[in-house]
Formats: structure tokens, C-alpha cells, sequence
């Protein structure tokens, strides 16, 4: 967690933060405390007194304040809820967006060489080609490859400058560029990432055979309408000699904020070496753990080397989702409160109403009226509130679902059922928060409540 969201390990709850939340809970206390008093102090207390259980001007404005305040509550909770279940939405939509590399059964390491020590490009090849050797005979590992960047990453790749043979030299400003992605030959068959043309970088393509690389499907398509990347001479940055396009391989969306995937260069790694480096291993699904002796095959080869951990990338691809994750369970927390804040303001409400309109019950029944009635009249008033709150929050969820999405690519979650399960779900919260004060009514005697007058 703390990798992905810059200041997560410095998050904690100190003396400052507790003070500041009980001055808040005092203050607000005390602003309460003096709004009742001033609003009680505008009660006419004889007139109150005169008209006994009937609904005084004060009664009234209380009734649509509290009413406000529910509608409010179920604002927030409408707004709340749909964002929440778009945001855990989409980490489900993103998360199967990586299952097609079938990452349970791949392990990472990260390798970083010294500088110092291997300065040269001849010198950085041999000693990953002796990692891979070395990875590849570990009992119940299937294979072994290598990469400059992995999917799910949340880091960009280096970018390449490329000019392609035989068409017009172009101003600097209008050279055209992709990700560059340096690998060994079965990187891209261990992503299980398909060849649509040509083939794979192999091993043969060694530092000193010509120059080859394999591109992206939409970099071949941009460039190469026609379907005739295969073939074609590419001239990569710096570089004095051009390398020959030999695949075309399908797009990977590398991370996923990025709102399509990328065109990308692919080069091996023996003819363009790098010093961090990721070692990707895939295993046999009957391996539990295999991370020791991975470890100890690369030490083999230097023991000075830094390496990190060996994990499984669907830990990387579970920490990359991470902050849209917290947004979600956070936003579902939150809207959760809030639903059970306008359900506890309904039920005080309508409870309110119940007991001020004892009379105006008794004078309904007296007259024919049946439980029922009541009933109805009572769980009308709680649809009422929850569906003016509805009103307001669903075009206001909406609307703050499109301004996120427009800001970050990815929260994209929310669709007509989502929306339709959190109306029908607040409803019927709103109808059982109405049914204690309804049945108070249903239960009440005419002749007493006439009796009270």
C-alpha cells in the first residue's frame, strides 16, 4: 500500500488530531445546543398550551427542517453509494483487464546492477543471460523471461524516438516516439500477450546479429495501414543502424490509468541492455513457493547484486488498484453512515408527525378511516422525503461520476443497474424506517385520542 499512495505510512492518529476532534465535537455541541435554545425561545408557549396536541407554527417549522435535513442525509447517501459502487466497480472491470496474462502462476524479481561494476552493455547481457539460465533449471519453474517494465506497474516506460526508413525526414518536433520495452526472448509469451504477425524476438537475435525489433498492433496500424510492418527498417533514437521489424504483437494496456494502451517497441535485450531490469518466472500451478530458490540462482551469479523480493504479480496488480480500492470501501463506509443517518431522520420525522397528529389519526378513524389508511398515509410521507432526496442525488451522482471519470481514466463504474439497485435499496430502507411510527398509529384508540382534546 504504502508503495502506490505517496504518505500512506505516515498516517496516524496523534495527540493533534485528537484534540482538534474533540474541539470539533464540542463546537458543534454547542452550536446545536444554542440553535435549539434560540429556535425554543420563539415558541409561544401559552398558544402551544392552548392548542394542546395540535400542530403549532413551531411544530410546522421543526417538521420541515428535520424533513430538510433528511433530505439532505439521503442526498449524500444517493451520491455516497454511487460512487462507492462505481469505484469498487471498476477495481473488479481493471483487475479482470490483467487477468488475460494469467498472473497467478508469475513470479517477479526485481534486479538492479551496480554501475560501477557493469558499466559495459557486453558485461550486463552476460549476466542476465546466466539469471535466465540459472531461473530456468529450478525445479517446477515452466520458463523464464525478462523486461524492462511489467503491467500493473503504475510506473510509464521509457519513451524512443523513431524515424522510419525511406520516408521524409521530419522536423524534430514532428518525430514520432512509443514506449520502449526491453526484453528477452519469452517475455511476451509469458504474458501469454498474442502475434498477430511475423514473430517473437528469439534468442537468436543476439548483440551481434542485425538489428530487429518487434512493434505493437496499434503502432503498426498507425504507421503501417496497409498491414506491411513486417519488413520494414525502424531507426530507434541515437541509434547509427536501423533494426528490422520481425512481429506484430497485440496492445497491452500497461497501466490502468492510461486510457488506451500505448503503441510500444519491442527490443532485445541483448542488443539494447539495461541495468534494472524485472525477472519474470512462471511456474507450474502444483509449486507453492518458489522464491528462495530463484533468490539463491541469481546470487550464484553475483552475490554483490541488489534484488528485491520475489512475489507473485498479482500482488503488484492488487497494490496498482490499491487507491480506487480505499476510494471505494471509504465511499461505502461513508455512504453507508450517511444511508443510516436519513434512516434514523426518517424514523424521528415521522415519528414526530405521528405523535403531533394524535387528534387528526383519532378524527380519521372516528370517520371510517381504517389501519390501513394510516398505513398508506404514513409510508407516503416516507417516500415523499426519500424520493425528493432521490431526485436531487441521482442526476447529482451522475453527475459527479462523469467529472471523475473525465478526470481519471477508470472510475467508470457506474451503470443503470447500479443506480437502480441503490433507489430501490433506499426506498426500502425509507418504508421500514416509516413502519414503527406507522404501526404507533395504526394502534391507537379514536375514542382516546378525542378523549385528549
Amino acid at each position: 500500500m504504502t508503495k502506490w499512495i505517496a504518505g500512506w505510512s505516515d498516517i496516524r492518529v496523534d495527540a493533534r488530531v485528537l484534540w482538534s476532534a474533540t474541539a470539533l465535537a464540542f463546537t458543534l455541541a454547542i452550536l446545536i445546543a444554542v440553535g435549539l435554545t434560540v429556535f425554543g425561545a420563539k415558541v409561544n408557549l401559552s398558544q402551544a398550551l392552548k392548542e394542546g396536541t395540535g400542530a403549532t407554527t413551531g411544530d410546522r417549522r421543526l417538521h420541515r427542517a428535520l424533513a430538510g435535513f433528511v433530505v439532505v442525509q439521503v442526498v449524500l447517501s444517493v451520491v455516497l453509494l454511487a460512487g462507492a459502487g462505481s469505484a469498487i466497480r471498476s477495481f473488479f472491470q481493471l483487475e479482470n483487464l490483467y487477468r488475460g496474462f494469467n498472473p497467478d502462476n508469475l513470479l517477479v524479481l526485481e534486479i538492479s546492477l551496480p554501475q560501477k561494476t557493469y558499466a559495459e552493455a557486453s558485461r550486463i547481457a552476460a549476466f542476465y543471460e546466466s539469471v535466465l539460465q540459472g531461473a530456468r533449471v529450478v525445479p517446477g519453474v515452466e520458463s523464464a523471461s525478462l523486461g524492462a517494465n511489467l503491467p500493473a506497474s503504475n510506473v510509464e516506460s521509457e519513451r524512443v524516438r523513431f524515424e522510419i526508413s525511406g520516408r521524409s525526414s521530419l522536423r524534430a518536433e514532428e518525430i514520432p516516439s512509443a514506449d520502449l520495452q526491453t526484453a528477452s526472448s519469452d517475455f511476451l509469451r509469458d504474458l501469454q500477450i498474442p502475434l498477430r504477425q511475423g514473430r517473437f524476438i528469439s534468442e537468436s537475435d543476439g548483440p551481434e546479429s542485425p538489428r530487429v525489433i518487434a512493434i505493437s498492433e496499434s503502432l503498426a496500424r498507425k504507421f503501417w495501414p496497409g498491414g506491411n510492418a513486417i519488413g520494414q527498417n525502424v531507426r530507434l533514437g541515437t541509434d547509427v543502424k536501423s533494426a528490422l521489424i520481425v512481429g506484430v504483437v497485440a496492445d497491452v494496456k500497461l497501466n490502468w490509468f492510461d486510457p488506451e494502451a500505448r503503441p510500444t517497441i519491442y527490443v532485445p535485450y541483448t542488443q539494447r541492455p539495461k541495468s534494472s531490469m524485472r525477472l519474470l518466472v512462471r511456474k507450474a500451478s502444483t509449486q507453492s513457493a518458489l522464491g528462495d530458490s530463484i533468490r539463491q540462482q541469481v546470487q550464484r551469479v553475483d552475490a554483490t547484486v541488489v534484488i528485491n523480493d520475489v512475489h507473485p504479480l498479482t500482488r503488484e496488480i492488487g497494490d496498482s488498484l490499491a487507491p480506487i480500492r480505499i476510494v471505494g470501501w471509504l465511499m461505502l463506509v461513508f455512504g453507508g453512515v450517511a444511508l443510516t443517518l436519513s434512516t434514523i431522520g426518517i424514523y424521528a420525522v415521522l415519528s414526530h408527525r405521528v405523535a403531533r397528529r394524535t387528534r387528526e389519526f383519532g378524527l380519521r378513524m372516528a370517520m371510517g378511516a381504517t389501519s390501513g389508511d394510516l398505513l398508506l398515509l404514513i409510508l407516503r410521507e416516507s417516500l415523499k422525503l426519500a424520493s425528493t432526496g432521490l431526485l436531487i442525488g441521482l442526476p447529482l451522482a451522475i453527475a459527479i461520476n462523469v467529472f471523475a471519470a473525465s478526470q481519471l481514466f477508470g472510475l467508470n463504474g457506474l451503470n443503470a443497474p447500479l443506480l437502480t439497485g441503490f433507489t430501490v435499496a433506499i426506498l426500502c430502507v425509507s418504508l421500514a424506517a416509516a413502519y414503527f411510527p406507522a404501526r404507533r398509529a395504526m394502534e391507537g384508540d379514536p375514542s382516546e385520542a378525542l378523549h385528549c382534546e
